[in-house]
Parts: structure tokens; sequence; C-alpha cells
């Protein structure tokens, strides 16, 4: 792949990422260029979240690591729920295990990306596997 510099972001820029998108990750600009260049897809990541603006590392990855430079290869696709979607007191449902749960606080202040309370702090990225059940 070749490497465009408007791809890659930096402590600067890092708010401008999305949760959830595929990335490439490094601490240096030669090893994220040669990831890049070589297309090497084992290195992808995917971005959890990006740390508060007093960390030097603010790439949160999946592979619950921080690192200084992220090279965005795509943006996420939307699906689950999204925590302004959600009210206190709404019922969800996680698809994958059919567990049940109530919201019972909201924090939009967070910035670690767990806005939503239901039995325990849920990620934006654990809401993708939740869906909210319609009252009947």
């Amino acid at each position: 792949m070749e490497f465009d510099k408007s791809r890659v972001y930096t402590a600067l820029n890092a708010d401008e990422v999305k949760p959830g998108s595929k990335v490439f990750v490094a601490d240096d600009l030669y090893t994220l260029r040669q990831i890049v260049e070589d297309n090497t897809e084992e290195y992808s990541e995917t971005l959890n979240a990006v740390n508060p603006d007093d960390c030097t590392y603010r790439f949160d990855t999946d592979a619950s690591s921080n690192y200084a430079l992220c090279y965005l290869v795509s943006e996420p696709v939307p699906k689950g729920l999204y925590w302004t979607k959600l009210r206190i007191g709404d019922t969800i449902q996680r698809a994958s295990t059919g567990q049940i749960a109530i919201v019972t606080a909201i924090d939009s202040f967070d910035v670690t990306n767990k806005h939503i309370f239901a039995g325990r702090w849920l990620s934006d990225n654990t809401l993708n596997d939740w869906e909210k059940v319609e009252e009947e």
C-alpha cells in the first residue's frame, strides 16, 4: 500500500480518528511507514479509544496497547447500539449471549468511551454486540 501522509494521526489530531476504525499503529514514523508499505494485515488493529490530551500514547488499540502514531486504514462500519441512542430505563440484550440488562446510568463526559452502565460500564465498542429491546 502506498504511504499517504494525510492518513497519519498524531497526538495533535488524534481526536479526528473514530474508535472502531481499522488502523496501523507504531511509536515512530519509520516503523509506521514500513507497516503501511508492506500492507501487513497481521499488524492491523481496531482502535478502542483515543486517550486524553495529557497522554503521549493516545491511540488505545484492541491489543490493549497504546501508541503514539496511527495510520487510518478504514473507518468503522456503524452497527449495534450507540450510547447516545439510549436512555435510563432502556432494556438492552447482548446478541451473542442473550444477556439482558437495564441502563441505569449514562456518563456523557467519560473520556474512556464507557458511557453506559447496565450492570457494569460498557464501552462504545462493547455496545456493538448489544441491541435495544423494544417494548411490546
